[in-house]
């Protein structure tokens, strides 16, 4: 015993020093920086809490998670900016959230996004978000990605995704038919949200080139693996630098799965290039059409390369489209003003009834008050609530410090700025005194600027914008050409959301379609397979392979909502 009590003791005077030290370092930067913040004219934003106010922090997250948990985080930041503004005696744009170990900015200033994404983005990277979302998506994410690795996998992804395979509409018509004919045929009230999961699942896949139409339990099979891949992505995610401690058996087997089914893919198209025949590989790379994962293996050869960008192609594309088209609907339902109105132009551009010549890409960019619609519920309910990048470098923002909130940030190494597009996108001062109102006329010659990043901006700007954008569109104009009017069973209060790669509505659309023309489009359009109970994804991954993962399970679990876990890719650490 007495042998034991001598070696505690060192041991414990080491773990001490050590303690001690990392606080003297931390201490030591944090004057360091403060010192070269003031010589050279930075000042700092309003604070949200002291540095050391370590109970303040901790209260400061649980009142996040609890407004994540209830879908009310957009209304929860609101208020912290409007509290800010209400003590400092004029409208806070930025604010910070100091630590002690590592500082966080969250700004809603349209010249402060603008530098990260554009004029200073070399001075940013994603921080940790690569190693958090690895298991998922790969080594090669744009998601999680930096440099030249980040550069190379957006060119293939921008190239494959050009306006010409866009303007091909052909799979985006027949998966719509699908849709349409089952919104028909189902009586009564309905949730359209998970339909549209459903269908923008299918058309992703397709798109993308796994599997084929009828393979209808593939898509059941990795729309539940998907599920799990991005509730754990957004637990890791949430961890900041501790994101190590989430990997249960759960989630391995989840991104396991995903991996084995585009990797069958992958390979298959890989066969096809190189096959011994000759004549088989002329054909292959002469082919008029090609799905996308083709493009890509004409591209390069790395399989994991392959991988990650398909995995960024159809985690973007399940919930980006499916998130537009049911706050589309959500609204438009609100407001059966604007919807005769819409379809109105729809009917007079293409007819009162759908046919089966497919709308051309240049057809729906003509049909001007369908984009003020898309542009007017991106506005408000974008598809990803925030945006953050981390400083790689010491630098700086343009505005947000000192007395009235005109002065330069320094930002050392290593702090992460968030920032929020849906409070951009309600800037009184730049939308009017209706800014919080849908209103798609709005957009009547407007130019987008600054204040409007649906789809971020810069280097960053999400490549799958027109695929998106286009597939929503589709959808919309034969939803207009089908139904003379959609009822609203939702309600007209503020809509709570889940965030995080993709908003979706908590408690879904609900609506009722009247008829106006109850024939088909096409007699070969397939119904899709219902979706899978949501709820059994996080049943799955309840329970870790060990006790860490059991108590982290009992600290986080409670405070997010299914849904925000579910789509908690990156975005929703804050």
């Amino acid at each position: 015993m007495l042998h034991l009590t001598k070696m505690i003791l060192p041991i414990s005077i080491f773990v001490l020093f050590v303690i001690a030290a990392s606080i003297g370092k931390v201490v030591f930067l944090r004057s360091d920086s403060s010192r070269q913040a003031i010589s050279r004219g930075y000042e700092s934003p309003p604070q949200l809490t002291s540095r050391w106010n370590i109970l303040g922090t901790i209260m400061f997250y649980n009142q996040l998670f609890q407004a994540a948990r209830n879908g009310e985080i957009h209304t929860f930041v609101k208020s912290l900016f409007s509290t800010a503004s209400g003590t400092s005696g004029y409208e806070v744009k930025t604010l910070l959230l100091p630590r002690p170990w590592r500082d966080r900015v969250l700004t809603i200033d349209a010249e402060n996004i603008h530098a990260i994404l554009t004029t200073r983005n070399q001075d940013f990277n994603t921080g940790t978000r690569k190693h958090a979302f690895e298991p998922a998506l790969g080594r090669y994410s744009i998601f999680g990605s930096d440099g030249e690795e980040w550069k190379h996998s957006r060119r293939m992804i921008r190239s494959a995704l050009s306006r010409e395979r866009i303007s091909d509409t052909s799979i985006i018509h027949k998966n719509t038919a699908s849709l349409i004919n089952l919104l028909a045929s189902t009586n009564g009230p309905l949730d359209i949200q998970p339909l549209f999961e459903e269908h923008t699942m299918r058309t992703s896949t397709q798109f993308l080139g796994l599997g084929t139409p009828d393979q209808a339990g593939v898509d059941h099979e990795l729309y539940q693996a998907l599920e799990l891949c991005n509730i754990g992505s957004a637990i890791r995610a949430s961890l900041d630098r501790l994101y190590w401690l989430y990997n249960t058996v759960p989630f391995r087997k989840a991104c396991l799965c995903v991996h084995t089914v585009v990797k069958m893919s992958v390979k298959r198209v890989m066969a096809l290039n190189d096959d011994p025949d000759e004549r088989t590989r002329i054909q292959f790379m002469q082919r008029e059409k090609r799905n996308l994962l083709e493009d890509f293996v004409m591209e390069t050869r790395d399989e994991e390369r392959l991988l990650s960008m398909a995995l960024d192609v159809l985690g973007a594309g399940r919930q980006t489209t499916a998130s537009l088209l049911s706050s589309l609907l959500y609204y438009l339902a609100q407001n059966p003003t604007t919807y005769s109105k819409l379809r109105f132009e729809v009917v007079q551009a293409f007819g009162p009834t759908e046919t089966d010549d497919l709308i051309t890409f240049e057809q729906l960019k003509r049909c001007q008050f369908l984009q003020y619609c898309l542009n007017e519920t991106l506005r408000l309910i974008p598809s990803a609530l925030f945006g953050n990048m981390t400083a790689a470098v010491d630098t700086s923002l343009p505005t947000g410090g000192g007395a009235e909130g005109r002065s330069p940030i320094f930002l050392r190494k290593g702090t992460v700025v968030a920032w929020n597009f849906a409070l951009l996108h309600t800037d009184k001062g730049v939308w009017g005194a209706d800014a919080d109102a849908w209103r798609p006329d709005r957009f009547e010659g407007r130019k987008n600027t600054k204040g409007f990043l649906p789809f971020n901006a810069g280097a960053r700007t999400c490549p799958g914008q027109q695929f998106a954008l286009t597939s929503a569109a589709y959808a919309l104009v034969r939803i207009c050409q089908r139904f003379v009017h959609i009822e609203s069973l939702t309600g007209a209060s503020t809509p709570r959301m889940t965030y995080g790669l993709a908003q979706m509505h908590m408690d879904g659309v609900k609506v009722q379609f009247a008829t106006s023309n109850p024939t088909h489009l096409s007699s070969s359009a397939h119904h899709p397979l219902p979706l899978p109970s949501p709820p059994v994804a996080r049943e799955k991954l309840r329970g870790g392979n060990n006790i860490l993962g059991k108590a982290l399970e009992w600290l986080i679990m409670p405070y997010f909502g299914r849904e925000m876990m579910q789509l908690g890719i990156g975005d929703a650490e804050w």
